[in-house]
């Protein structure tokens, strides 16, 4: 007993009011034996107290043990929110991959799905306001090893009501969902199935019923089946047949010639050619085995040659005591699929045909594109070469050309013979003058300046400026009215001015150039025709490369040149193939656009 009771013990006897001293002995012997009593009783109580605290020990650590060893998964959760792990039993540790120690202190939020937060604390919010539904199903970790538990909680309170924590219960449902999924599935699996049935049970009713016992009602069956069918005794002797055989067969055999109805009776191969006969078919085997025969694979020959591919099957057919009685035969015509592979073969052929053709297009595309880097690398290095030539000779070409003017100045009249000289040398100056604007001319490339312009006035004036030779005539064929391209004026008349001189070269001291123009759906041509001897054709290929020429005085610029100009104006100049004499060029130019901006048409 404590110092304080006993304190407060000793003073409610001071209180009292009759002393020990005046008791009588009986009550004091009366006093003594309550005394005892009471003694005995509270040693009876304290037993009791102590058996109780026994059992309440042996009660707690049951409950240690059912919590820890509990099959079901508990959690603590306190702190704010009720998002923090205070305590996990065994199961949950396994359900979660953990140890006790690593789920303790964990955010709960973070071991469920980040898609199921809102499930979580929609049910939080309902559990603590004290709504239903007490229970949900969550996802806890990640795909592969995902799962779904049942969760279900309860709120412990405090003595003032409020919540001091939330003891949570997590049941691995996952085996049980995908369980009752694959019910699920397999039940609707069953009711497709069983509508299916029913729906074929439905249609084959009435064909069930009259094919039980008679051969009328076989012979029903067989004229429903989509593939060809028959049937025959042991002998291997036709009893009936339905509709799709004649068509694969091409005829029906007679029932009444024993001959005919034998199965051997129609041409029958394998698929490498060799004859099938009757004692090695798939009937005979089905025959023989009394079993099931099937997928043979054959080639039926019918009476006007045609042939037909099948897959053969046969079953036995037995009699009401089990015997066997026949065979029933089914040859399902797989000719449409055969000739669809063949066609898919030959579609890939046709594929692999064209893409050989499509790969060679590219490699000559991808040619042409090399062929052209190494020509603008080539005229890239010309120019540079060419300009330099330029300025290094027309200095001492200009002198030159002084100093002639001034002795042409200082001779007389009289002396003819050295005049002649001069005007030589005025010549080759101007020939030296010329073959320099064309190289600066085939290694430069200006942007063109297009404008809508007639086409006609300058092929007139460019052959005014050759000074043609009095044997050499231009005939200009033109349309009715005027044609209308969309060029650079300078870069028309360089264009012009070449091909116009290529050709008055080529006629020699008489001839005829001939001008043709005309249009098309996609451009307008100019065909420039000489009647000169002509390109030889192994050398048509190449009479645009620069400095390529047939003259004896030639460098060989002026094609070249013309194939740049109309290059740049998004054209194409060729030579025609087919000329019996002469050489005719044709420039194809693309016809103007549909709007010319104003003040560009001279």
């Amino acid at each position: 007993m404590s110092t304080a009771l006993r304190d407060r013990a000793e003073q409610m006897l001071d209180q009292t009011s009759q002393s020990l001293d005046v008791v009588a002995a009986a009550d004091v012997r009366a006093m003594i034996h309550e005394l005892r009593v009471h003694q005995i009783e509270l040693e009876l109580q304290n037993k009791e107290l102590q058996a109780s605290q026994m059992t309440l020990q042996e009660s707690r650590d049951r409950f240690a043990d059912l919590y820890d060893l509990a099959p079901v998964s508990y959690l603590t959760l306190v702190g704010d929110n009720f998002v923090t792990v205070q305590q996990a039993n065994r199961a949950a540790a396994e359900l979660f991959d953990r140890t006790r120690a690593e789920l303790v202190g964990t955010q709960w939020t973070r071991l469920i799905h980040r898609d199921d937060q809102d499930a979580w604390y929609l049910f939080r919010f309902n559990l603590l306001a004290g709504s239903p539904p007490c229970s949900c199903e969550l996802r806890i970790g990640e795909l592969p090893d995902q799962k779904t538990v049942q969760l279900e909680a309860v709120a412990i309170r405090d003595g003032s009501g409020g919540v001091r924590s939330l003891l949570v219960t997590l049941t691995d449902v996952t085996d049980r969902r995908a369980s009752e999924q694959r019910l699920r599935q397999q039940s609707d699996d069953l009711k497709r199935s069983r509508l299916n049935l029913l729906s074929l049970l439905e249609d084959q009713r009435a064909v069930q019923t009259r094919l039980e016992k008679s051969e009328e009602r076989l012979r029903h069956l067989l004229l429903k089946l989509p593939a060809a069918a028959y049937t025959c005794d042991t002998e291997g002797l036709i009893t009936l047949f339905n509709e799709r055989a004649v068509e694969l067969w091409g005829r029906g055999p007679a029932l009444n010639d024993p001959v005919d109805r034998y199965c051997g009776a129609f041409k029958l191969f394998s698929p490498d050619g060799t004859p099938i006969e009757h004692r090695n078919c798939w009937t005979a085997r089905a025959l023989q085995d009394d079993a099931e025969f099937n997928g043979q694979s054959i080639i039926v020959e019918r009476p006007d040659g045609t042939r037909r591919v099948a897959l053969a099957h046969a079953s036995p057919l037995h009699d009401d005591q089990g015997n066997l009685s026949g065979a029933i035969n089914v040859l399902v015509d797989v000719t449409p699929l055969r000739e669809a592979e063949s066609w898919c073969e030959a579609a890939y052929m046709e594929l692999s045909n064209r893409m050989k053709r499509e790969k060679e297009i590219v490699e000559a595309e991808l040619s042409k594109v090399r062929e052209e880097l190494v020509r603008s690398t080539r005229l890239a290095t010309l120019g540079t070469v060419a300009a330099q030539m330029a300025h290094e000779l027309r200095n001492p070409l200009g002198a030159v050309r002084n100093a002639a003017y001034y002795v042409r100045g200082e001779l007389p009249k009289a002396q003819p013979e050295l005049l002649s000289m001069l005007q030589v040398i005025d010549d080759e100056l101007a020939t030296a003058d010329i073959i320099i604007r064309g190289l600066l001319n085939a290694t430069q490339s200006p942007e063109p300046n297009p404008r809508l312009m007639d086409v006609t006035v300058p092929i007139m004036k460019s052959f005014e400026r050759l000074h043609a030779k009095q044997g050499v005539s231009l005939r200009l064929d033109s349309p009715s009215q005027p044609l209308q391209i969309y060029f650079d004026p300078l870069q028309l008349r360089q264009l012009l001015d070449n091909l116009l001189s290529n050709a008055h070269d080529a006629v020699g001291e008489s001839g005829e150039i001939r001008v043709a123009l005309r249009s098309t759906e996609d451009c307008h041509e100019i065909r420039v025709t000489d009647s000169g001897p002509g390109i030889p054709e192994n050398l048509r290929t190449t009479v645009f490369d620069q400095f390529f020429t047939t003259k004896p005085q030639g460098i060989g610029l002026g094609l070249g040149i013309c194939q740049q100009v109309v290059q740049r104006h998004g054209g194409r100049i060729r030579v025609e193939e087919d000329n019996e004499s002469g050489t005719t060029i044709v420039v194809e130019i693309p016809r103007p656009p549909n709007s010319i901006p104003n003040g560009e048409q001279c």
